[in-house]
């Protein structure tokens, strides 16, 4: 089932586990920022940087995902081009 919903719908997929990235890293964000400019007392000697390469890396992935999930769109539009022209290649040999 998994398999023809990514065949059939590649943007819808890609870009639903994108948005699922992109709000990790905006929530790590928004932690990263409160902890470090809006608290009265931060945390000697803390420098958040495991977050931060989190943040980073799910950000990466995010726009990864969402990219593959545009080429997945053209890929499958290609994909039903090609096989109207089969069709109809096959319909004017045949007929």
């Amino acid at each position: 089932m998994l398999h023809m919903y990514i065949l059939y719908r590649p943007g819808a997929f890609f870009i639903s586990v994108s948005s699922i990235f992109s709000f990790i890293a905006l929530t790590l964000g928004l932690r990263f920022l409160w902890l470090v400019y809006w608290t009265d007392i931060p945390a000697p000697g803390r420098t958040y940087l495991p977050s931060l390469i989190l943040l980073a890396l799910c950000a990466l992935v995010a726009i990864f995902l969402f990219f593959l999930g545009i080429l997945g769109e053209l890929s499958g539009a290609q994909r039903k081009i090609a096989e109207e022209n089969m069709f109809l290649l096959k319909k004017k040999m045949l007929g």
